[in-house]
Parts: structure tokens; sequence; C-alpha cells
């Protein structure tokens, strides 16, 4: 038991550390469109490329972790987004250069949530399953606010490049982690846990399910990506200086966003007692 919670904190902990990048971008956007020119577009473009590189891999990452190892493909893909995001701190000089780095370090986050939840399901038996992975998603919502909570105020304070360096140098200590004291451990047999076998199985209940998916994440990663600049703007228009409107508009960004955190990891462990298909 004491095994599978130290697991489970490790991962926890790394997870907010390697996906801090995720909103770096969103939460020093204003600075790098002046820099750089961009429009509403190049943006749109910018977030965009991020999240296609994440689909892009994300359907691979089972394939190669039934392969590789779970653990071997989070901890590559974990260096990969460390050197991606601090890459587009350091070397970005126009418009397609942050749209290149962008895209690469969504491709390398996409392959560190799903095999990550693979390993963790491995540790835990189905009783407990629920909160260890409500545990592993709401730290990805922390990591989605530290984002915002780190790199818009150290931006607005020292400049977007060392904001943004700020949120990528943490994914090598989570690699670190990973290399040390991450372990898989494939459960000999998984205890019964009352549930009824589907009817026929078969793909209908998987297809039904990513559909319901992806209708849920249709609204909230354009809300999370446009969040921080929204409300930049409106402190813009407000009457704040840039330099103020950037700060507080992404620590509001933050806050809202960390607000999620608590019920994904409280609907894990409902999941655990009353069922999966009632909990959803």
């Amino acid at each position: 038991m004491q095994e599978r919670q130290t697991m489970l904190a490790w991962m926890s902990v790394c997870m907010v550390l390697s996906y801090l990048p995720w909103y770096s971008f969103s939460a020093v956007v204003n600075d790098i469109s002046r820099e750089f020119a961009l429009t509403a577009g190049d943006v749109g473009a910018i977030i965009a490329a991020f999240q296609a590189g994440y689909v892009i891999v994300v359907p691979q990452t089972g394939w190669l972790a039934d392969r590789a190892g779970a653990k071997q493909v989070v901890l590559g893909a974990t260096v990969l987004t460390a050197v991606f995001s601090t890459g587009a701190a350091l070397f970005t000089y126009d418009k397609s250069s942050i749209l290149l780095l962008r895209l690469l370090t969504g491709c390398a986050a996409g392959a560190i949530y799903a095999p990550g939840m693979a390993l963790l399901a491995n540790w835990f038996p189905p009783r407990e399953r629920g909160n260890a992975l409500g545990s592993y998603t709401a730290a990805l919502t922390v990591a989605s606010a530290g984002g915002y909570f780190i790199a818009g105020p150290l931006s607005a304070a020292y400049g977007w490049r060392f904001g943004m360096l700020c949120t990528g140098l943490p994914a090598f200590l989570a690699a670190l982690i990973i290399w040390r004291w991450v372990k898989e451990k494939p459960l000999p047999a998984l205890a019964y846990d009352g549930a009824r076998p589907a009817p026929g199985g078969g793909w209908g209940g998987p297809a039904v399910i990513t559909a319901a998916y992806m209708g849920h994440m249709w609204e909230l990663y354009a809300f999370w990506g446009w969040l921080g600049p929204f409300l930049v703007a409106c402190a813009a228009a407000a009457g704040f200086s840039s330099s103020l409107a950037i700060r507080w508009g992404g620590l509001w960004a933050a806050w809202i966003t960390l607000a999620g955190a608590p019920a994904v990891w409280l609907l894990g462990r409902v999941a655990d007692r009353l069922g999966r298909i009632r909990t959803i």
C-alpha cells in the first residue's frame, strides 16, 4: 500500500513539473505578439499547433508503451518536452519558429499522460484506481494553472523568454525523478471489481465514450488556451498597464483553471464507490 502511494505521489509531482509548459505560451502571448507582430490568426494557429501535436502522438503511445514499456515512453517524452519547451524560450526568432517549437512540445507532451495513466493503473487494483487516476489528472489541472501562475508574473517582470523558460526547466527535474524513482509493476492478477461485463463487447462502448470525451475536450482546451489572453485583454481594456495586465490576467486565469483540480480528484474517489459509468 505504501509503495503504491509513493508511486502515485512521484507520478503526480512529475505530471505537474512536466506539464507546466502547456499554457506558458498563452500566459505570455501578448508580449510575443508585440515582438513578432502576430495577428489573432497567428496566435490561434500556434495554440492549435500545440494541440495538434498532442493529438497526433497520443494514438501511438499505447502501441509504443506495450513494446518499450510505459516508464520508458514517459521518461523519453518528458525529456523531449523539457528540450522543446526551453527551446521555445531560447531560440524563437519569428512566428514560424515559435509555431514549430510549440508543435514539437505538444508532440512530446502527448506521450506523457496516457502512458502515465497506464503505468499507474498497473499499480492499483480496480477499487483504488479511480482515486489514483483522479489524482494524476488533478495534477495535470494544477500544471495547467501553474503555467499561468509562473509565466504570467515573470513575463511581466523580466520578459516573456524568462517566463517561458521557468516553465520548461522543471520538466528536466521531472525526467530525473522518473528515471531514478518511478518503476513499473504490472499486477499479477486484478481483483474482480463487481462490474458487469458489457453485453456483446466490441467497439461500441469505446467509440461512445471517446466521442463524449472529444465533446468535453473541445470545450475545455479552447477555454484553457484562450482564457489567459482574454483576461489580459480585459485588464488592458480596463486601463491596466501592459505589464500589470499580463500579470493580473495570468493570475486570474491560473486561479480559475486551478478551481477544477479538486473536482477531478473527488470524482475519481466517487467512481471507486459508485462505479465509472454512473459517475460519468
